[in-house]
């Protein structure tokens, strides 16, 4: 199943395994707490300003998965992109 922008969705269990193949500290910053809430369907799309309209909402964007901790609310976002070609070379993509 994919997103409605058409990116496919990645588990919480996805994102996990992403993070701690690539040595990532799991606590939150701010609290030190390991206890994160990943909603594969929440996909937050950051734009990107442009030289041209910086506050235009249709130009250029960077897809990303929110991780927010359960014990203090920090949010944190990694770049949907990178996660899902280390997937896919894993062969284990979903969708």
């Amino acid at each position: 199943m994919k997103h409605p922008l058409g990116l496919h969705y990645i588990s919480q269990e996805d994102v996990q395994r992403f993070l701690s193949a690539r040595n990532c500290k799991p606590n939150c910053p701010v609290c030190d707490v390991n206890d994160w809430s990943v909603d594969s369907h929440m996909i937050g799309i950051i734009p990107v300003s442009s030289a041209v309209n910086p506050l235009s909402l249709h130009g250029p964007s960077l897809a990303v998965m929110h991780m927010i901790c359960i014990n203090c609310g920090f949010v944190r976002s990694h770049a949907w992109q990178l996660i899902a070609n280390w997937l896919e070379e894993e062969g284990k993509a979903n969708g």
